[in-house]
């Protein structure tokens, strides 16, 4: 978990039993100009990290990055999250 706060991340939830951390960073807002209304947009970056005991002394962790974007301003948020694939994110967690 310090990793993750490190990396500018807050953690929303940590299951000890579960092996189940999840936590999301926010990017800067931008603010955008529209047809009519103004907007203020900004990036998510989600990570879950599941960490699981195979056997004695062995341990695998997996993880999942995900972004989205997201415009609170509108007059439904929208949200469209996808996998990031990238090995260099990965990469640089590890």
């Amino acid at each position: 978990m310090s990793l993750l706060a490190a990396s500018g991340f807050r953690v929303l939830i940590a299951d000890a039993q579960l092996g189940l951390i999840t936590a999301i960073r926010t990017s800067q807002e931008r603010v955008s100009i529209g047809i009519g209304r103004l907007s203020r947009n900004s990036d998510v970056s989600v990570v879950t990290v599941f960490v699981e005991e195979r056997v004695l002394r062995k341990t695998t962790v997996r993880t999942v990055f995900a972004k989205s974007g997201v415009s609170p301003m509108m007059i439904r948020e929208t949200s469209a999250e996808h996998a990031v694939t990238d090995p260099d994110t990965y990469f640089k967690f590890y």
